[in-house]
């Protein structure tokens, strides 16, 4: 047998053998490249999230945004634990198919939802809190799954009415019936905007476990958040921290956005308007007096009522009708 002819086999089997090598190695190469474009993806889509709710920043009320993941997703988006020094109040976490985060982008800015988004898009409502200054805004989110019921009343009166009516009809928001049939599948929320010691078993017996019930008292200035469970209710802060109650998947949510709502954000800006005031006075008038603003200020900064909130609107008003420059 010629030398050439025996060496052959062996040839053959040495590149079938490196073919093998090579192909492997640009097969887990491409998975790799694959696994790694696809992290990226996710982390770029909870960054792009981000980046276009600063340009829903500005206006003080926007109900018609709608934010464009650019692919199907599955959002989670929640408060994180308060601290008077984190400034990270949220965060918005990409979920893969069994609910476990894949990546996670920690936000300065007030965020609720109602349960685990899902699809390419999300609606937003954007929602100044004034109180009675400007303070902060907050974000809410919900997708086409989550359902608002709210049952209606003839008998609202003014305050009641503008709050229904605030509430944007593009962010799922639909008259309660009392025929109403809830479907398992879908988180649903009911308000009543009435007594906060309303009967609400006639409405829980008609609600599986995934449903709340928030009662939001405009008589009282009382909110109330009620589980399959439990209920808890706290003193209303102004119409966009009750719309917050609406918007939380859960008692332990909204108290947690309560906290960096007051504890941080409102006491923040308290602090600014006690500098103004400190200046306006150097420079005002003989007949302008802001040291009762000034007292008054730091007992809402520390208990945020709704009458001291009166009250300051009112001596903000007196100052400008005494040609004294105002406060806010």
């Amino acid at each position: 047998m010629k030398r050439g002819a025996s060496t052959f086999p062996f040839l053959l089997v040495f590149i079938m053998i490196a073919g093998a090598i090579i192909l492997l190695f640009f097969i887990t190469f491409g998975k790799d490249i694959f696994s790694f474009s696809d992290k990226l993806s996710k982390g770029t889509i909870i960054k792009n999230l981000d980046q276009q709710l600063a340009a829903f920043s500005l206006p003080e009320n926007s109900g018609n945004n709608l934010i464009d993941l650019g692919k199907e997703s599955k959002i989670s988006m929640e408060c994180r634990p308060y601290s008077q020094n984190n400034i990270f109040a949220a965060n918005i976490s990409f979920l893969n198919k069994n609910n476990n985060i894949e990546s996670t982008l920690k936000s300065q800015k007030l965020i609720l939802a109602p349960d685990i988004l899902q699809g390419k898009f999300l609606k937003v409502w954007t929602l100044s809190w004034n109180y009675p200054f400007k303070i902060d805004n907050l974000y809410f989110f919900t997708d086409e799954r989550v359902i608002f019921y709210f049952v209606q009343d003839p008998n609202f009166n003014q305050g009641e009415q503008e709050f229904y009516d605030n509430f944007p009809q593009n962010m799922n928001k639909v008259p309660y019936s009392n025929t109403q049939t809830f479907s398992i599948k879908d988180k649903k929320i009911l308000v009543l905007i009435d007594d906060i010691n309303t009967n609400i078993n006639p409405y829980k017996s008609r609600l599986s476990n995934k449903h709340n019930i928030v009662l939001i008292d405009k008589t009282n200035n009382k909110v109330k958040i009620c589980e399959p469970s439990r209920c808890k209710e706290w003193l209303s802060l102004g119409n966009t921290l009750d719309y917050a109650a609406i918007f939380s998947k859960s008692i332990e949510e909204y108290d947690c956005i309560r906290n960096y709502a007051i504890n941080q954000r409102l006491s923040f800006i308290s602090e600014i308007y006690n500098e103004k005031i400190t200046k306006l006075q150097a420079k005002a008038p003989v007949n302008c007096d802001y040291s009762q603003f000034s007292r008054d200020l730091n007992l809402f900064k520390n208990n945020p009522t709704q009458a001291l909130q009166e009250l300051l609107i009112n001596q903000n008003r007196a100052l400008e009708l005494d040609k004294c420059p105002g406060v806010f």
